[in-house]
Protein backbone atom coordinates (compact mmCIF):
# COMPACT_ATOMS: atom_id res chain seq x y z
CA UNK A 1 0.00 0.00 0.00
CA UNK A 2 2.53 2.32 0.45
CA UNK A 3 3.71 2.47 -2.85
CA UNK A 4 0.24 4.59 -3.56
CA UNK A 5 1.45 7.37 -1.65
CA UNK A 6 4.52 9.68 -2.22
CA UNK A 7 4.85 13.04 -0.95
CA UNK A 8 3.32 16.23 -2.72
CA UNK A 9 -0.22 14.21 -3.30
CA UNK A 10 -3.19 15.58 -2.53
CA UNK A 11 -5.64 12.76 -1.34
CA UNK A 12 -9.48 12.75 -0.52
CA UNK A 13 -10.16 11.53 3.40
CA UNK A 14 -13.20 10.23 4.86
CA UNK A 15 -14.99 12.19 7.29
CA UNK A 16 -16.60 11.33 10.53
CA UNK A 17 -19.78 10.39 8.81
CA UNK A 18 -17.94 8.31 6.31
CA UNK A 19 -18.05 10.80 3.51
CA UNK A 20 -14.44 11.66 1.41
CA UNK A 21 -14.68 15.19 2.03
CA UNK A 22 -11.45 16.44 3.65
CA UNK A 23 -8.84 17.08 1.73
CA UNK A 24 -4.73 16.75 3.04
CA UNK A 25 -1.23 16.84 1.08
CA UNK A 26 0.99 14.22 2.07
CA UNK A 27 3.66 15.87 3.88
CA UNK A 28 5.98 12.16 4.63
CA UNK A 29 5.27 8.75 4.36
CA UNK A 30 6.42 7.42 7.37
CA UNK A 31 7.05 3.65 7.22
CA UNK A 32 7.20 2.01 10.53
CA UNK A 33 4.58 1.75 11.56
CA UNK A 34 2.90 2.81 8.10
CA UNK A 35 1.63 6.17 8.10
CA UNK A 36 0.99 9.43 6.54
CA UNK A 37 1.88 13.07 7.90
CA UNK A 38 -0.28 15.46 6.39
CA UNK A 39 -1.26 19.03 5.89
CA UNK A 40 -4.99 19.90 6.12
CA UNK A 41 -6.36 21.77 2.39
CA UNK A 42 -9.26 24.69 3.95
CA UNK A 43 -11.66 26.15 1.59
CA UNK A 44 -11.28 29.66 0.78
CA UNK A 45 -14.52 29.90 -0.35
CA UNK A 46 -16.38 28.39 2.54
CA UNK A 47 -19.62 31.39 3.57
CA UNK A 48 -19.65 32.86 6.60
CA UNK A 49 -21.91 30.65 9.22
CA UNK A 50 -21.63 27.40 6.91
CA UNK A 51 -20.51 24.31 8.63
CA UNK A 52 -20.75 21.84 6.19
CA UNK A 53 -17.73 20.97 3.87
CA UNK A 54 -17.04 22.39 0.88
CA UNK A 55 -15.68 20.45 -1.68
CA UNK A 56 -15.05 22.49 -4.42
CA UNK A 57 -13.44 25.36 -5.19
CA UNK A 58 -10.10 27.47 -3.91
CA UNK A 59 -8.49 26.07 -0.85
CA UNK A 60 -5.43 27.01 1.07
CA UNK A 61 -2.62 24.83 3.13
CA UNK A 62 -2.96 24.95 6.07
CA UNK A 63 1.38 24.45 6.92
CA UNK A 64 0.98 25.37 10.75
CA UNK A 65 0.50 21.91 12.50
CA UNK A 66 1.09 18.48 10.55
CA UNK A 67 -1.34 15.61 11.03
CA UNK A 68 -0.67 12.31 11.17
CA UNK A 69 -3.37 9.53 9.77
CA UNK A 70 -3.61 5.33 9.25
CA UNK A 71 -3.98 4.78 5.59
CA UNK A 72 -7.44 3.33 5.97
CA UNK A 73 -8.78 7.01 6.32
CA UNK A 74 -7.31 7.66 2.71
CA UNK A 75 -9.89 7.38 -0.20
CA UNK A 76 -8.57 8.62 -3.19
CA UNK A 77 -5.95 11.42 -5.04
CA UNK A 78 -7.04 14.44 -6.21
CA UNK A 79 -6.20 16.16 -9.22
CA UNK A 80 -5.98 19.41 -8.25
CA UNK A 81 -4.57 22.32 -10.09
CA UNK A 82 -1.93 24.08 -8.29
CA UNK A 83 -2.93 28.20 -8.32
CA UNK A 84 -0.26 29.85 -6.46
CA UNK A 85 1.67 29.53 -3.53
CA UNK A 86 -0.71 26.70 -0.98
CA UNK A 87 -3.40 27.38 -3.10
CA UNK A 88 -4.98 24.68 -5.21
CA UNK A 89 -8.28 24.52 -6.87
CA UNK A 90 -10.34 21.05 -7.00
CA UNK A 91 -13.49 21.36 -9.12
CA UNK A 92 -15.28 18.44 -10.73
CA UNK A 93 -13.23 17.14 -13.81
CA UNK A 94 -15.13 15.74 -17.25
CA UNK A 95 -15.47 12.09 -16.50
CA UNK A 96 -15.60 11.94 -12.71
CA UNK A 97 -18.40 10.79 -10.49
CA UNK A 98 -19.68 12.72 -7.66
CA UNK A 99 -22.37 13.23 -5.26
CA UNK A 100 -24.95 15.91 -5.75
CA UNK A 101 -26.78 17.85 -3.49
CA UNK A 102 -31.09 16.72 -4.45
CA UNK A 103 -32.65 19.56 -3.30
CA UNK A 104 -29.88 22.22 -2.52
CA UNK A 105 -30.21 26.28 -2.59
CA UNK A 106 -27.65 29.06 -1.37
CA UNK A 107 -30.04 29.23 1.51
CA UNK A 108 -29.74 26.13 2.81
CA UNK A 109 -28.84 24.88 6.19
CA UNK A 110 -26.01 22.34 7.26
CA UNK A 111 -29.07 20.55 9.02
CA UNK A 112 -31.17 20.15 6.08
CA UNK A 113 -27.90 19.27 3.55
CA UNK A 114 -27.37 16.68 6.08
CA UNK A 115 -31.50 15.49 5.67
CA UNK A 116 -31.25 15.78 2.25
CA UNK A 117 -31.16 13.30 -0.60
CA UNK A 118 -28.53 12.92 -3.32
CA UNK A 119 -28.36 12.11 -7.07
CA UNK A 120 -25.12 10.82 -8.73
CA UNK A 121 -24.23 12.24 -11.16
CA UNK A 122 -21.19 12.19 -14.01
CA UNK A 123 -19.22 14.97 -15.33
CA UNK A 124 -19.45 15.47 -18.92
CA UNK A 125 -18.23 18.83 -19.61
CA UNK A 126 -17.08 22.04 -17.59
CA UNK A 127 -16.56 25.22 -18.64
CA UNK A 128 -16.53 29.09 -17.40
CA UNK A 129 -20.46 28.73 -17.10
CA UNK A 130 -21.44 25.84 -16.00
CA UNK A 131 -20.66 22.39 -15.71
CA UNK A 132 -23.04 19.79 -17.64
CA UNK A 133 -23.71 16.63 -15.76
CA UNK A 134 -25.46 13.37 -16.56
CA UNK A 135 -27.86 12.19 -13.43
CA UNK A 136 -27.13 8.26 -13.24
CA UNK A 137 -29.00 5.34 -11.30
CA UNK A 138 -28.51 1.92 -9.67
CA UNK A 139 -28.51 -0.83 -11.87
CA UNK A 140 -30.91 -3.50 -10.25
CA UNK A 141 -29.58 -6.26 -8.66
CA UNK A 142 -26.40 -4.67 -8.04
CA UNK A 143 -25.41 -2.53 -5.02
CA UNK A 144 -22.82 -0.03 -6.59
CA UNK A 145 -23.52 -0.08 -10.39
CA UNK A 146 -24.78 2.78 -11.63
CA UNK A 147 -25.33 4.02 -15.28
CA UNK A 148 -27.83 6.80 -17.03
CA UNK A 149 -31.52 5.11 -17.20
CA UNK A 150 -32.16 3.13 -20.28
CA UNK A 151 -35.11 4.99 -20.45
CA UNK A 152 -33.06 8.65 -20.77
CA UNK A 153 -30.15 7.40 -22.80
CA UNK A 154 -31.56 10.15 -25.79
CA UNK A 155 -29.80 13.10 -23.22
CA UNK A 156 -33.06 13.53 -21.05
CA UNK A 157 -30.52 13.01 -17.97
CA UNK A 158 -28.58 15.62 -18.85
CA UNK A 159 -28.03 19.23 -16.77
CA UNK A 160 -26.37 21.96 -16.34
CA UNK A 161 -24.69 23.26 -12.85
CA UNK A 162 -24.00 26.82 -13.15
CA UNK A 163 -20.34 28.24 -11.47
CA UNK A 164 -22.39 29.78 -8.74
CA UNK A 165 -23.80 26.48 -7.99
CA UNK A 166 -20.40 24.60 -7.45
CA UNK A 167 -21.42 24.20 -3.48
CA UNK A 168 -24.63 21.82 -4.86
CA UNK A 169 -21.54 18.93 -5.11
CA UNK A 170 -21.02 17.27 -2.42
CA UNK A 171 -17.98 14.32 -3.05
CA UNK A 172 -16.23 13.05 -5.34
CA UNK A 173 -17.00 9.37 -5.90
CA UNK A 174 -14.01 7.09 -6.82
CA UNK A 175 -15.42 4.86 -9.49
CA UNK A 176 -14.08 2.78 -12.38
CA UNK A 177 -15.78 1.81 -16.10
CA UNK A 178 -17.31 -1.46 -16.23
CA UNK A 179 -15.65 -3.17 -18.71
CA UNK A 180 -17.09 -6.99 -18.54
CA UNK A 181 -20.75 -7.01 -19.40
CA UNK A 182 -23.14 -9.51 -18.90
CA UNK A 183 -25.46 -9.73 -21.55
CA UNK A 184 -25.03 -6.16 -22.56
CA UNK A 185 -27.21 -4.94 -19.03
CA UNK A 186 -23.51 -2.98 -17.86
CA UNK A 187 -22.82 -1.44 -21.24
CA UNK A 188 -21.61 2.45 -19.71
CA UNK A 189 -21.86 1.45 -16.81
CA UNK A 190 -19.43 2.57 -13.52
CA UNK A 191 -18.74 0.11 -10.22
CA UNK A 192 -18.39 2.63 -7.60
CA UNK A 193 -16.92 2.84 -4.33
CA UNK A 194 -19.27 2.06 -1.91
CA UNK A 195 -17.77 3.74 1.06
CA UNK A 196 -18.33 6.65 -1.01
CA UNK A 197 -22.26 6.04 -2.10
CA UNK A 198 -24.61 8.09 0.54
CA UNK A 199 -26.99 5.63 0.58
CA UNK A 200 -24.90 2.74 2.03
CA UNK A 201 -25.16 3.49 5.62
CA UNK A 202 -23.57 0.22 6.26
CA UNK A 203 -20.02 0.99 4.76
CA UNK A 204 -20.55 4.65 5.99
CA UNK A 205 -20.57 3.36 9.85
CA UNK A 206 -17.00 0.68 8.97
CA UNK A 207 -15.37 3.54 7.54
CA UNK A 208 -16.08 6.10 10.79
CA UNK A 209 -14.60 3.12 12.86
CA UNK A 210 -11.68 3.07 10.89
CA UNK A 211 -11.24 6.57 11.52
CA UNK A 212 -12.12 6.65 14.80
CA UNK A 213 -9.87 4.09 15.61
CA UNK A 214 -6.88 5.18 13.51
CA UNK A 215 -6.67 8.35 13.29
CA UNK A 216 -3.62 9.72 15.16
CA UNK A 217 -2.65 13.65 15.96
CA UNK A 218 0.75 14.39 16.41
CA UNK A 219 1.68 17.23 18.48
Amino acid sequence: MAENFDTGQIWALYDDKGMPKIYDQVKKVVSSPFRLRVAVLESCTLSKGRAHAVCCGTFKLQTEKDMEFSPDGFSHMLAAEPIGKNLFKIFPRVGEIWALYKDWNAEISCSDLKKGKYEIVQVLEYNERCIKIATLARRKGFKSVFGVPRRLRSGASEMEIPQFELARFSHQIPAFNVTEEKDRLLSNCWELDPAAIPALRFWRYVIYLHNSLNCIFSH
